[in-house]
């Protein structure tokens, strides 16, 4: 096959309005005859072939590689040509041609020959991107012809000006194009178009030679689609370095996909070092093109304090930019755009303000069925944010997501055991509230409320050892409501089983919180010790003592009564001198504040005086009084039964009784209190 029989005139009705060529096994032509031009047709082998009827493999009307025009390329059976498409770039004054066929009409029958002509081009210094320019004398009906050199199509006229400059197409975006015909699973293309003559399956090896091609001929599309290839080992060998170069080429070229995808490489660090600093250079480059995706990643690392100081006020700004950009592509439904209304929703939650609180709420309906944000706006209906108040809602948005599988699953499961469990919204189910918590495994909360259902025998057996069980888990991701439970559960079982190793363990765990600024477990490492000495290790007592004062200190009111115990264990071992050590105690007790502290200085003289020391049974009763000024009705009623029975002091029933009155005034179980405790005076005196 000759030239000539390579070149087709594109007609319209009888008149030409264009041309088109044959090379590779491809028949191209421009893309804007066919817009003009909806009846244009060739003749092919005697038969007439609509263009704009047949399958094309590609259309591109938003002129992406061109500057103006773009082109069509179809593959008709038969047809074979000595032409090929070629990735030489001409050079200045270098002599090519344009090959065309220059008859304005033809005859009515299909069999009728064609008259080749040929024109002479020489490229100009103007260049753009994808297109030259060359100065020659050609007809308007020329747009499609190619500018060939050789057999080897380096050119395809796209237009022409009133001063005889002609626009060419440059090469790489075709060749770029028939290796994406090698490249794409025909079946996908099926989808959208009536392809009657295609390839099997992908020839990956195949489109890759035609990248490399359009490479050559510095298309920037086909460098991203070279690295891709070796990112996804399709036609080549994988290799993630490789693929690297190649978006790196790209990306310093302008390319916008190659910024993306380079700046997410080194934003999750593959196959090169991570480097966020770096990540966000290439992503801003995109983004300065409204790159979406680009624009959607610089807000994530914004939230997150990636390569920038974090800050939800630039990351609102960067997914309110990147919604944007997806709402004027026309982009509607894509996960993407979900997540970044999600991310959004969660910026403005973290101001924790009324109205910013309304925002995330929108955002959150905004992003679809996003699981994330299901839950989160079940957060907003479940803690009125944004919105008004609503269980009914938050159950039902959490049951929804509250999938086999994944973090927000669990949490939401936990929610929803929750309602159970306080008969919220639904009837209460304590069984019901286990089996979701169950489902919920692995979030922190759902296990300590399982170790609490099992603490208090709630939906399940009671039972302190499984209790612990789920106590330690959720303690050992950080619980610290879990991690103190920990501790009491061993102290218990400690107790219970009278097991030092268990009551240690309970020190270690409350220590391991102290040194996390609990100070509140001074208290429970006391009574740790002090439970070890009621069961058979009384020089724990000494220990206990210790951490008790440091629990008083800061102003823990337990301690005292703590206190009093250890040193009335202590005492009643033998030790009476330890009993002016506790009044001098309690005393700075009572400086601090701590009214209890007079009836046990009163507790004190009261137990000297059983120890043979008498008169200590008047300062008993002095102390007793100021306690008893204080309201302390324990005070009150020792007054009661040492003036009762005489206990020291001189009997006197009117003295006792007017204690009795003194606090009927303020307490209207008093009375009945201390006559009680003078019955059994009575019947331990009898």
């Amino acid at each position: 096959m000759d030239i000539n029989q390579c070149i087709f005139p594109i007609y319209n009705g009888t008149t030409i309005v264009g041309q088109g060529f044959v090379a590779d096994g491809f028949f191209i032509t421009v893309a804007h005859i066919l817009k003009d031009y909806p009846s244009c047709y060739i003749n092919l082998n005697g038969n007439k072939i609509e263009l704009f009827n047949e399958a094309s493999f590609w259309w591109r009307m938003n002129y992406q590689y061109a500057q103006k025009e773009d082109i069509v390329k179809y593959q008709f059976e038969g047809t074979s040509s000595k032409l090929h498409l070629s990735e030489h770039i001409p050079q200045k004054n270098e002599r090519l041609e344009v090959y065309f066929t220059d008859e304005t009409k033809h005859s009515s029958s299909l069999n009728d020959s064609r008259r080749l002509s040929i024109e002479p081009a020489y490229l100009l210094e103007k260049d753009e991107s994808n297109s030259f320019y060359c100065e020659c004398n050609l007809p308007d009906n020329c747009c499609g012809s190619p500018l060939i050199k050789g057999n080897e199509v380096v050119g395809i006229m796209i237009g022409r000006n009133d001063k005889g400059i002609c626009s060419f197409l440059k090469m790489g975006s075709v060749l770029y194009e028939v290796g994406n015909y090698y490249f794409n699973n025909v079946n996908d293309l099926l989808e959208h178009s009536n392809v009657f003559h295609a390839i099997p399956t992908p020839d990956y090896k195949t489109a890759i030679k035609w990248y490399l091609k359009a490479a050559s001929n510095h298309f920037l599309e086909a460098f991203y689609k070279i690295g891709y290839c070796y990112e996804s080992g399709k036609g080549v060998d994988k290799n993630m370095g490789e693929a690297v170069n190649w978006y790196k080429r790209a990306a310093t070229l302008g390319h916008v996909q190659s910024q993306y995808e380079l700046g997410k490489h080194y934003l999750e660090g593959n196959n090169v070092l991570q480097d966020y600093e770096k990540a966000t250079y290439w992503l801003r480059l995109a983004a300065e093109n409204k790159h979406a995706l680009s624009l959607y990643e610089l807000g994530l690392c914004s939230y997150n304090g990636l390569g920038f100081t974090k800050s939800y006020g630039n990351a609102i700004e960067w997914f309110k930019l990147a919604i944007t950009s997806w709402k004027e592509n026309t982009v509607s439904d894509s996960r993407e755009l979900h997540y970044a209304y999600y991310y959004l929703g969660r910026c403005y939650l973290e101001y924790n303000n009324s109205q910013f609180s309304q925002y995330a709420s929108l955002c959150f309906q905004e992003a679809g069925d996003i699981e994330e944000a299901l839950y989160y706006l079940g957060l907003c209906y479940y803690n009125g944010w944004g919105i008004p108040k609503n269980d009914k809602k938050a159950f039902e948005l959490f049951q929804k997501v509250s999938g086999p599988f994944g973090q927000i699953s669990e949490k939401a499961s936990y929610f929803v055991a929750m309602y159970y469990y306080n008969g919220i919204v639904v009837e209460k189910d304590y069984k019901e509230s286990v089996k979701w918590l169950k489902k919920a495994y692995d979030f922190d909360e759902a296990l300590f409320q399982l170790g609490m259902c099992y603490y208090l025998g709630h939906g399940v057996e009671k039972g302190y050892d499984e209790a612990l069980k789920y106590f330690k888990k959720a303690a050992n991701t950080g619980h610290v409501a879990a991690q103190k439970k920990v501790g009491e559960l061993y102290r218990k079982l400690g107790e219970g089983y009278k097991d030092r190793c268990r009551i240690e363990e309970a020190i270690k765990w409350n220590k391991k919180l102290l040194e996390q600024g609990n100070t509140d477990l001074l208290w429970e490492i006391g009574y740790c010790y002090e439970t070890m000495g009621n069961i058979g290790y009384e020089e724990k007592y000494e220990d206990a003592i210790e951490w008790y004062k440091q629990a008083l200190t800061q102003g823990d009111a337990d301690a005292l009564l703590s206190l009093k115990s250890c040193y009335e264990a202590i005492i009643n071992m033998g030790h009476t001198e330890r009993c002016e050590e506790a009044i001098n105690l309690y005393k700075q007790a009572w400086d601090q504040g701590f009214a209890e502290a007079l009836r046990y200085i009163g507790n004190c003289y009261e137990i000297m005086f059983k120890m043979g020391n008498k008169e200590k049974m008047n300062d008993a009763v002095f102390w007793y009084k100021k306690a008893a000024a204080f309201n302390d009705s324990e005070a009150c009623v020792s007054l009661v039964k040492i003036y009762k029975h005489g206990i020291g002091v001189p009997k006197n029933v009117e003295e006792s009784e007017r204690w009795i009155d003194f606090y009927n005034k303020n307490n209207s179980h008093f009375k009945f209190r201390a006559e009680l405790a003078c019955k059994d005076m009575q019947r331990l005196q009898d």
